[in-house]
């Protein structure tokens, strides 16, 4: 679905398949980067575009770092939705 905004006009996709048989796939035009958004300097995410920027930052996963790296405690944050990881959860279920 192709949706238009006020600046910029962006594709938002619903779904995804795989190539056709004997279709390849263009080259990419864009370098590829993988940017873990709990372990990446804070040099390298500040320095991608602000829209992507924006996005990260909103995240449940940003407000975590940002409590860690200012000595917040995590369990005391309110806006968490899932337990953290090592956690004891309620049930007696292992995973």
């Amino acid at each position: 679905m192709i949706k238009v905004g006020a600046r910029q006009t962006y594709a938002n996709i619903q779904s995804a398949f795989p190539l056709p048989k004997g279709m390849e796939a263009p080259k990419l035009f864009n370098s590829t980067r993988l940017i873990d958004i709990n372990t990446a300097p804070r040099e390298v995410i500040e320095a991608l575009p602000e829209f992507i920027l924006k996005t990260m930052q909103s995240a449940e996963e940003w407000e975590l770092r940002q409590n860690f790296n200012s000595g917040n405690s995590l369990k005391d944050s309110s806006k968490l939705s899932q337990p953290l990881v090592g956690q004891e959860e309620e049930n007696d279920i292992p995973f």
